[in-house]
């Protein structure tokens, strides 16, 4: 079984880039070590294919003075699929859904003075405005897992509630490395 482990992990990343990462430093082989530790643990095949993302992101040098692995990681593990749709969406969607609630209040409240920065967040029902969140089931659990995460920023208000968004530094960072996709950075 820890054979066909290792072998999956030399075919989905490669072994001269396993090797180069082990010869770096002692903070990349710290940080492959965890990663491997959790490849070895982890029975989904989808959640491996996070990890190897991860490994080949770590390999291309990207976001070099991020400091957080060991929280990445660990939210690899604790993240579930749906949820990291809902977080793609939400960062994908988030311009949109600021723009529809400040339309819908300034409907309900024409004389109302409106923020319409980045950073106001929006709340459960204002999300709920924009599709695919719209049909979507326990929404308001999925954002405070999210923000438990530390991946979207959460504001508790009083009036209206918990307000999320929009996502955060660490939220950014962690979709890099666990997509396919992200060309390094410099």
């Amino acid at each position: 079984w820890r054979e066909d482990r290792i072998n999956e992990v030399k075919r989905s990343v490669g072994d001269d880039k396993i090797l180069d990462l082990i010869k770096r430093d002692n903070k990349t082989r710290d940080i492959l070590n965890k990663i491997l530790f959790n490849v070895l643990q982890e029975e989904s095949e989808e959640k491996r294919k996070l990890y190897y993302s991860y490994i080949k992101q770590l390999y291309k040098g990207l976001h070099p003075s991020f400091d957080y692995h060991s929280k990445a990681i660990l939210t690899i593990n604790l993240i579930t699929f749906e949820e990291i749709k809902t977080l793609v969406e939400f960062s994908n969607r988030y311009q949109e859904i600021i723009k529809a609630a400040v339309e819908k209040s300034k409907k309900d409240n024409p004389k109302g003075q409106e923020n319409v920065s980045e950073d106001r967040g929006v709340n459960p029902e204002e999300i709920m405005l924009i599709h695919p969140f719209s049909v979507m089931n326990a929404i308001e659990d999925s954002f405070v897992n999210l923000g438990s995460y530390s991946l979207i920023s959460v504001k508790h208000g009083r009036w209206n509630g918990t307000f999320y968004g929009p996502i955060t530094a660490f939220g950014k960072v962690f979709l890099d490395f666990i997509s396919e996709e992200k060309q390094n950075e410099k």
